[in-house]
């Protein structure tokens, strides 16, 4: 093999490499249809700030294209026994925030108050499993 073709297959590996990892996430399943899924880690909501100690787990649901899931039916659904898992400790769903833009579009937060390991500031956050009803 001639070294153009082997720069040629390099260059094309990396290319399919990149579109990989760049590619969107899964979506996440569940009764209420697939969702957009996104976590961050905040001391604070608004005016409401988390215990000593411990830090606000906010789990956004974005419902993806045909997901026509109403505000009702996600506080039922999510109310219903929603739990978190993170660093081998379970916690109850603390709050459910809803969020609209246009009036239109919906956004779902999932809030948990769990214990800080300094997730706030970590480069890598870790592990999180929702537990749905």
């Amino acid at each position: 093999m001639d070294m153009k073709r082997k720069i040629f297959l390099v260059l094309a590996v990396c290319v399919i490499l990149l579109f990989c990892a760049c590619s969107a996430p899964e979506p996440l399943t569940t009764k209420l249809g697939d969702f957009r899924y996104k976590q961050e880690f905040t001391p604070s909501i608004g005016e409401a700030s988390a215990a000593q100690g411990n830090i606000y787990l906010v789990i956004y649901l974005t419902p993806q294209e045909g997901n026509d899931v109403t505000e009702d039916e996600a506080h039922e659904y999510f109310y219903s026994g929603t739990k978190a898992q993170v660093d081998e400790e379970i916690y109850d769903m603390y709050c459910l925030a809803f969020e609209k833009v246009d009036s239109q579009f919906v956004r779902f937060g999932l809030v948990f108050e769990v214990t800080d390991n300094g997730y706030a500031d970590a480069k890598e956050q870790p592990p999180v499993s929702l537990i749905l009803p």
